[in-house]
């Protein structure tokens, strides 16, 4: 059986739950991982919390917005959101991305 190397973990819809959502950054993080959250991460108090916690490290954990996002906060956000759609390479994953619609 082919030894498979974890790189990336996967998270959706985190909808606000801060504390939960670094529990499971923390995880991955200390496992060699990134982490790519797909969308509806919450708020601006969300991005606030979550820039503001020293552990949290914007340079290996991404997120890029759902309909459930605040689209006002991206300028603040820019090392931390992918942006509308894109490639990216994250920690040897290759995705194509588009966030989602605007509500």
């Amino acid at each position: 059986m082919k030894n498979i190397q974890k790189k990336l973990r996967i998270i959706s819809d985190v909808h606000g739950k801060v504390k939960p959502y670094l529990n499971i950054v923390k995880s991955a993080n200390d496992q060699g991982m990134w982490t790519l959250q797909l969308g509806d991460l919450g708020f601006n108090d969300v991005y606030t919390r979550l820039l503001g916690d020293s552990n949290f490290d914007t340079s290996i954990n991404k997120f890029f917005m759902g309909n459930h996002d605040c689209y006002n906060s991206v300028n603040y956000l820019l090392d931390f959101c992918l942006g509308d759609y894109g490639l990216v390479d994250l920690n040897g994953v290759k995705l194509f991305f588009v966030r989602g619609a605007f509500s």
